[in-house]
């Protein structure tokens, strides 16, 4: 059933409505012209959180300050508006922290607007106070943004005025034909909401976004156009679990995919691929952290990997022939130190890490110095495929100086 104060609610058609996918809620911001603080509960709460996410993401809390606290029309009713909204009420807390602090540091933030320069200091001087707030904000605030999508799509009218269609009833299927500015569609709605597949085609090359859901909503997939119309872009998202699957194409081929949470986190495997349709890189991620990462020549054959262990980043490189080239850890920022290093032909180059580097790199070529107790000592130099120098650098004890 249609919110009863649809009136005051933002007007949209369902053709708006789908193009804003795979961020629904961003429809909000487009819809709206004047202050958010005169919009129903559901919308006005939306829109103050994506303000305040934007400016924190941006430039942290000393950003939100500078550029909303003396201008943004209903301010100090932020917090109240943020809890009226049952997905934000439980993230209120941030909310809440940011603005009790704001009475703490409304005189600086003053004095930085009178003297009408970038506050550079001001932002330095707020950064320690706000530092733990906004490392904990970071880890959570996509997924709160997907929790709203997931919100918003369960009940669209209570958050938009949408332009009935005469043909669209809230029982049944329906295929709707539709024209904008720079598309025409085709929209498929089963029980009065656009579950898809629904198309819009841009342009006179037959290229079409495309938008889908499941039937509970709690599956999407988008696909749509990129750049120059040739290449494609597939986002899926699985909205109880977050859980995210991205897919780029090029117009070659299939550029790169990634599993990840709430379109931003890496968690899972991320692959990209060479020209030729090879495997390029695959990198597994858990909780934000790479755990391995694989990069392969041209010809598939793995070229490096590199895993965590106790620390340690462990290395082992190999030769397009599939012969191990050396084997390093490294640990942070401290220098990489060789164990092993071998020719093509599996000759042992510098025994007990004394001796030369030779070292494969990307697109077939190599870099050579000299290694003294496992540590690159001295010039460097690297070579493309034809041998021809592409560059040097020079190293003590393993440190690039």
């Amino acid at each position: 059933m249609k919110n009863m104060t649809s009136k005051k609610l933002p007007a949209i058609s369902w053709p708006q409505f789908l193009l804003s996918a795979p961020y629904f809620t961003s429809a909000l911001s487009d819809s709206v012209s004047g202050s958010f603080s005169d919009l129903p509960a559901l919308p006005r709460a939306v829109l103050y959180w994506d303000l305040f996410d934007a400016e924190i993401s941006n430039g942290g809390v000393a950003q939100y300050f500078y550029n909303q606290a003396l201008s943004l029309p209903g301010f100090d009713q932020v917090p109240e508006f943020v809890a009226a909204h049952p997905v934000l009420n439980q993230y209120r807390h941030f909310v809440d922290e940011v603005h009790k602090a704001w009475y703490d540091v409304s005189e600086q933030v003053h004095a930085a607007e009178d003297e009408g320069d970038w506050p550079e200091e001001l932002f330095k001087s707020l950064k320690p106070k706000f530092e733990a707030l906004e490392t904990a904000f970071f880890a959570i605030n996509h997924d709160i943004s997907q929790a709203l999508n997931a919100h918003l799509l369960g009940d669209p009218h209570a958050y938009f005025d949408i332009a009935p269609l005469d043909d669209v009833t809230a029982n049944g299927l329906a295929w709707i034909e539709c024209r904008g500015k720079g598309f025409r569609g085709k929209l498929r709605f089963v029980d009065g909401f656009p579950v898809g597949p629904n198309v819009f085609e841009r342009g006179n090359n037959g290229e079409c976004d495309v938008v889908w859901f499941s039937r509970d909503r709690q599956i999407m997939v988008c696909e749509r156009v990129g750049e120059g119309g040739k290449a494609r872009n597939r986002d899926t998202i699985h909205y109880p679990s977050f859980r995210t699957h991205q897919m780029r194409f090029n117009g070659v081929g299939l550029e790169s995919q990634s599993d990840g949470r709430s379109f931003w986190y890496k968690e899972g495997l991320h692959e990209s691929y060479h020209d030729n349709g090879c495997i390029k890189s695959s990198k597994l991620y858990a909780a934000g952290n790479e755990l391995v990462m694989e990069y392969f020549h041209k010809s598939g054959q793995l070229m490096m990997r590199t895993e965590q262990h106790e620390g340690q980043q462990c290395c082992v490189r190999y030769w397009p022939n599939g012969q191990i080239n050396t084997r390093s850890t490294k640990e942070d920022a401290h220098e990489e130190r060789y164990q092993q290093c071998f020719a093509e032909d599996g000759t042992d180059l510098a025994p007990n890490g004394n001796g030369t580097l030779r070292q494969t790199i990307s697109d077939g070529g190599w870099c050579e110095g000299r290694l003294v107790d496992g540590l690159l000592e001295g010039e460097v130099t690297c070579h493309k495929k034809d041998g021809s120098l592409d560059g040097k650098a020079f190293f003590k004890r393993g440190r690039d100086n």
